[in-house]
């Protein structure tokens, strides 16, 4: 049942990305586990495996088949991986970067140990 109910999420997952215009995007929020913790206040646009910044380079070009453009994204809300950071730095030219606050704290709490 469970096989069966994640086929059935993911067809309309994937056909609500297919049918969103992203003519408007101009903030993004790249996170690898979101799916995960419960969210569900988001608006998913993209999906991929991985976190390298392929996955990053991957989702740039995913807004021009959508009526947008990677140029178009101003801000880019991250996890703190440098592969991400990476991503975000060579394929979302105009995106300021904010770190998750999350992750942020965590990464504060190992160093002071």
């Amino acid at each position: 049942m469970g096989t069966e109910y994640g086929r059935f999420c993911g067809r309309y997952v994937d056909l609500a990305v297919a049918a969103t215009d992203l003519s408007q995007l101009r903030e993004v929020g790249i996170d690898e586990t979101s799916c995960r913790c419960g969210h569900d206040d988001i608006t998913v646009v993209f999906v991929t495996e991985g976190k390298d910044s392929q996955a990053v380079a991957d989702f740039a070009e995913h807004p021009e088949a959508r009526g947008g453009k990677p140029e178009q994204v101003l801000r880019a809300s991250i996890d703190l991986l440098p592969a991400f950071l990476k991503g975000v730095r060579e394929n979302l030219p105009k995106a300021r970067i904010t770190f998750d606050k999350f992750h942020f704290k965590r990464s504060r709490l190992r160093r002071s140990r």
